[in-house]
């Protein structure tokens, strides 16, 4: 990792932590701060896709596919922007199965490193775990008892995870593979 991408992935994390903070404080009024950042995040991961494919995807076999996650990904944002002051169910919505997709796919990836005897598959699998847990625990937190509060004090505690994880990442000594 070059020095400007640990300088990003500090400033991100302490960012991310000071929007948990934030959001923290806001209160019952914090779904709609959590909406506005769904919302961002999916609209800029869209316009990135959609660079990528512009500049560089469009000359390489399946880029289309990258074409069309830009697309669903900023059709999605803007559809979030748009539902920002309705109900509070979408976001729930949203963080549930955004927690169980994450969940997922970091399961499949410890067990994909054990296969390949990689270090520290356990945490991998255990963080996983947890992962899912917090899907299935916001579906009975939103959906069952209709806590909103809860939610946020559950989606700011995630982001706080994440921006200590990116710090984390920031200061972890990088690993150089030699070809021989």
């Amino acid at each position: 990792m070059t020095k400007l991408r640990r300088i990003v992935y500090f400033l991100t994390g302490i960012l991310t932590i000071l929007g948990s903070i934030i959001l923290f404080s806001f209160g019952s009024n914090g779904m709609v701060f959590i909406m506005l950042i769904v919302s961002i995040f999916l609209i800029g991961f869209g316009v990135k896709k959609l660079h990528y494919y512009s500049s560089m995807a469009r000359h390489m076999v399946g880029g289309k596919r990258t074409l069309y996650l830009g697309l669903i990904s900023f059709d999605f944002g803007l559809f979030t922007l748009s539902l920002s002051d309705d109900h509070p169910i979408y976001p729930i919505i949203y963080l549930t199965a955004f927690f169980i997709v994450t969940g997922a796919i970091d399961f499949l990836k410890a067990f994909e490193e054990k296969k390949y005897k990689a270090p520290g598959w356990q945490f991998r699998l255990v963080i996983s775990e947890f992962t899912i847990l917090l899907g299935i625990g916001t579906i009975i937190i939103g959906l069952i008892y209709k806590e909103s509060d809860l939610i946020i004090t559950l989606f700011s505690i995630i982001m706080a995870y994440s921006g200590v994880n990116r710090i984390i990442k920031a200061f972890r000594k990088s690993d150089v593979v030699y070809i021989q």
